[in-house]
């Protein structure tokens, strides 16, 4: 969510200065949150279960 903020926020007065440099901006919303959606889901799988770490107090 953030970054889709971020990349609006970026394009808003690159369009007022160039609308047809903007606009292309907005099309890289898909492809930056997809990108971001792979990172996370890589991440989520190498992450080491907390559940599982006696070191953590916490039983499963």
């Amino acid at each position: 969510m953030g970054a889709t903020a971020v990349l609006f926020v970026v394009s808003i007065p690159l369009a007022l200065l160039s609308p047809g440099a903007g606009m292309p901006l907005w099309i890289l919303v898909l492809p930056l949150k997809a990108w971001i959606g792979t990172r996370r889901a890589r991440a989520a799988r190498t992450a080491p279960d907390e559940a599982d770490d006696p070191a953590s107090g916490l039983s499963a």
